[in-house]
């Protein structure tokens, strides 16, 4: 069957609440801003330094608390560090059918928190009690590309993984929107695939042999 490399046609402005104001969600509310999507900073503290920054540098954003903020936004971004998730999306209870597009990783150190029978993105659907529509995506890049997918006019690949064909279409499109080739690998049990992508990347990355963040992963076929 091949590759599904998606392509479907624009959405409008879309309000996008991240969950996780650290590098990843910093980047991405960044990139969707300045195509014209709304954001919304979900903190516990929205009125910290760090997140007043934030809004000072992209433009049609606001800040509000992670409930508020998940109560108002179209689509959840959760870019918490691991550890975190489980309490974060506990937190906020019935997310009312939401796009939920975790961009998480379940690391302990350079290895992975979970059995290879599971993924974080399952644990992330289980935890929100089948309230969400759960997208895995953004995963396996690094920050500083997702700023800049572009590698000598090679797009990189966003690989997105979900059991939601809707769902799917708008997460594909915020990943077009921002400069991505957007790959569906299928329903959202993939995740623990590219869940240990991530893996491979940041060994090769920082360990050995130590490529720096300034690579990818690039989908060819024939």
């Amino acid at each position: 069957t091949g590759f599904n490399i998606k392509k479907v046609q624009p959405i409008s402005m879309v309000l996008i609440a991240i969950i996780g104001a650290g590098n990843v969600g910093a980047t991405l509310g960044k990139a969707f801003a300045q195509k014209g999507h709304e954001i919304i900073y979900a903190s516990r503290d929205p009125t910290s330094d760090k997140i007043k920054a934030l809004l000072a540098s992209t433009p049609k954003s606001r800040a509000d608390t992670i409930d508020k903020a998940a109560h108002d936004a179209e689509v959840l971004l959760l870019s918490v560090p691991w550890a975190g998730a489980e309490s974060t999306i506990k937190s906020i209870g019935n997310l009312g059918g939401k796009i939920l597009i975790d961009a998480t990783n379940p690391l302990q150190g350079l290895n992975p928190a979970l059995p290879n029978t599971t993924s974080g993105a399952e644990d992330v659907e289980k935890w929100a009690n089948g309230t969400a529509k759960v997208v895995k995506a953004f995963n396996t890049i690094n920050f500083n590309v997702m700023a800049d997918p572009n590698f000598h006019g090679i797009k990189s690949d966003l690989l997105i993984a979900g059991d939601d064909a809707e769902a799917k279409k708008v997460v594909t499109q915020l990943g077009t929107d921002i400069g991505f080739e957007v790959v569906d690998v299928g329903p959202l049990k993939q995740a623990r695939g590219t869940e240990a992508m991530t893996i491979f990347w940041i060994t090769c990355a920082f360990a050995v042999p130590k490529w720096g963040p300034n690579w990818i992963f690039k989908i060819t076929r024939r």
